[in-house]
């Protein structure tokens, strides 16, 4: 059927369905529509713009639903910013008093790499990690990940909120999952053939004795069950 075929066989509203609608969504075109100031012709093609605009509308929350159902609320932890943080320097500092505790962490986790970060944190700044799992049988791309830290009211922290979560929230995150604090994929450092995510997998904990380490993962990738994103919400 075509278009037109449609148009011609679609029921239009009465003028009483017609004024009930506008009263309720649109008072000022109800009283032009009295005045006489529009065609009913325009005032149903106007309502019919408005229908298809509330479909799509209800669709992209019930899509956003959707996909934040994929994720799970594991924990919460907070952590203070200390009041000597320099963002510039903040990463090197990081591997001279940690380094040396991580059984592993790649050589390009350091300032040179990861200085073009979206936020920058500052001192004495509060933020809640709300930490979120993968649900079952379910799988992530960035995009999903990025719409559930917005959701969340979280900033894009990338390397530095790793460095931080590890320093202030270690005994918090979950064992053996691969945790991500994410940023936009231009402010990652640019490795052979990839944008590399900094990611921290914390293999065990026995007292204050933690095992763990940071690697650097394609920003690309598709996260699962074994996996988790670190939300930095601020608290100040």
């Amino acid at each position: 059927m075509s278009n037109l075929a449609r148009e011609n066989t679609r029921r239009r509203p009465t003028s009483e369905e017609r004024k009930l609608f506008l009263e309720k969504r649109i008072p000022d075109l109800t009283q032009q529509l009295d005045a006489g100031m529009h065609d009913p012709v325009e005032v149903d093609r106007q309502l019919a713009d408005m229908t298809k605009t509330g479909r799509r509308q209800k669709m992209a929350i019930i899509r956003t639903k959707q996909r934040q159902s994929k994720f799970e609320h594991l924990c919460n932890f907070e952590v203070l910013v200390p009041h000597d943080y320099m963002h510039h320097t903040c990463l090197d500092s990081f591997l001279t008093q940690c380094g040396s505790k991580l059984y592993f962490i790649n050589k390009n986790f350091d300032d040179a790499s990861y200085v073009q970060a979206t936020n920058h944190f500052i001192p004495g700044l509060r933020f809640c990690v709300k930490v979120f799992g993968i649900a079952k049988g379910e799988m992530v791309g960035p995009v999903e990940c990025l719409e559930k830290i917005r959701v969340e009211g979280g900033v894009l922290v990338g390397a530095q909120g790793i460095a931080l979560a590890y320093q202030q929230g270690c005994q918090s995150l979950p064992l053996r999952s691969w945790c991500v604090s994410f940023d936009e994929e231009k402010a990652l450092w640019s490795a052979p053939g990839y944008s590399a995510l900094p990611v921290l997998y914390v293999h065990s904990r026995e007292g204050e004795k933690v095992e763990a380490k940071i690697d650097l993962a394609s920003f690309e990738t598709m996260w699962y069950g074994t996996s988790c994103i670190l939300v930095f919400v601020p608290m100040n």
